[in-house]
């Protein structure tokens, strides 16, 4: 048996709310089961499992503010964590949340159709048996170590009607989740299964500062670091996000999927409105591809800001003869308006750039200042799409951007 407990435990968790989410009414079309055990009655306690489940109960409840339409409820999260007090996190207490979440509510023998999350944060351990999820009241001296991760997909694979089901552990050795002990080593997913796991079936997973290094990161995914365009982070984009940050001599983490859908676990504040990435193919902006658009000085806002205060200005207009000298001519309507459509568009455009969309021609540009918009308008240098760009203009022109892109 090989055992992994790098953590340490510092004390009795800390109060939160919590502690006090609502009881799930079998209602939502996102349900989630979050796990955190730090107590052990007979094998070394933990330190941050507890508060790593709280972060992502927290962070899964809602989507991020300005998100979707402003509608924030996202998953609708049973939270489980040990304390002192609290009522044991057994076998079969987490066996039998994991089927319920499978249940619909509106009668007997009817699966759940939208869509499931099950996180564990705690031991994990592996035997001839296979890996486990080490509950409360394991004896490490006994075959039976807890949550069989082998059975977690199982009764996935056999009892789901979900639309999707993501399983994230955080746990040592918890790459063999999915692994059936006897198939050396294939994974078997139903369709619409996706796991994360936080290290290699050998490996262990670490903790630094009271925090499973591996839940922060997957916490800081959901949180923005891993969105896309359009403010999506998925299973694939969080995986993407941990193991960019994970050296090659740190624990690996693992992703396993079988899927056809872009699953969505969250969704953030876009850089870029669909609005404005609808606009990408438009006539005025990039009608091709590989479209310059041409930028001059007047796009940049603080030229009409020099030139109404007087100063020396790269906005051109007539002069005209007052007393028999030539002074600067006055801005007619008709150019200021067309002057505050061009510093919109620079706005617009700067979005673009920081999405990763937009970039200066740089091969026209001077040394130094390749990347900066605020040259190429000064400078009359044009922009192009990147090759991110075009993929979406590709999108916005088929009509596949919608205020729900996946």
């Amino acid at each position: 048996m090989v055992w992994g407990s790098i953590r340490q435990f510092f004390g009795a968790p800390r109060p939160s709310y919590w502690n006090n989410l609502p009881t799930p009414h079998r209602n939502a079309q996102r349900r989630a089961l979050i796990i955190g055990i730090d107590h052990y009655h007979h094998v070394a306690p933990l330190a941050g499992c507890v508060a790593d489940a709280r972060s992502m109960a927290r962070v899964l409840a809602q989507h991020a503010p300005g998100a979707n339409d402003g509608n924030l409820e996202n998953f609708e999260c049973e939270l489980l964590v040990s304390g002192r007090c609290a009522e044991p996190i057994t076998t079969k207490v987490i066996k039998k949340k994991w089927l319920d979440l499978f249940e619909d509510s509106k009668g007997p023998n009817k699966k759940f159709t939208g869509d499931i999350l099950f996180y564990f944060s705690g031991h994990g351990a592996v035997n001839e048996y296979g890996g486990h999820l080490v509950t409360q009241e394991i004896d490490a001296r006994d075959d039976d170590l807890g949550v069989e991760m082998e059975n977690l997909v199982l009764l996935a694979n056999r009892h789901s009607g979900a639309n999707s089901v993501t399983i994230i552990i955080d746990a040592c050795h918890s790459g063999v989740v999915g692994n059936p002990p006897d198939e050396d080593g294939l994974a078997k997913l139903k369709a619409g299964i996706s796991i994360l796991s936080a290290s290699l079936p050998h490996e262990p997973a670490m903790e630094i500062d009271g925090r499973g290094v591996f839940t922060k990161l997957v916490v800081g995914a959901l949180e923005g670091g891993a969105a896309d365009v359009l403010g999506n982070v998925s299973p694939a984009s969080i995986f993407s996000y941990a193991e960019a940050a994970l050296g090659p001599q740190e624990q690996r983490p693992m992703y396993k999927t079988h899927a056809s859908d872009w699953e969505i676990i969250r969704r953030c504040r876009p850089e870029v409105s669909v609005v404005e990435l609808r606009q990408l193919p438009d006539p005025e902006f990039f009608p091709t591809h590989d479209f310059h658009y041409m930028m001059d000085p007047e796009y940049e806002h603080t030229e009409l800001e020099k030139f109404d205060r007087n100063e020396k200005s790269k906005i051109r207009v007539e002069d005209k003869i007052v007393d028999g000298k030539a002074v600067r001519g006055e801005l007619s309507e008709k150019r200021r308006k067309e002057i505050k459509r061009k510093i919109k568009i620079f706005k617009q455009f700067k979005r673009y750039q920081v999405a990763g969309l937009l970039e200066p021609v740089k091969e026209l540009m001077r040394e130094g200042n390749e990347n900066d918009l605020y040259w190429a308008a000064l400078e009359s240098k044009p922009v192009r799409l990147t090759a991110l760009g075009q993929y979406y203009r590709q999108l916005a022109k088929a009509g596949r951007i919608t205020d729900r892109s996946q």
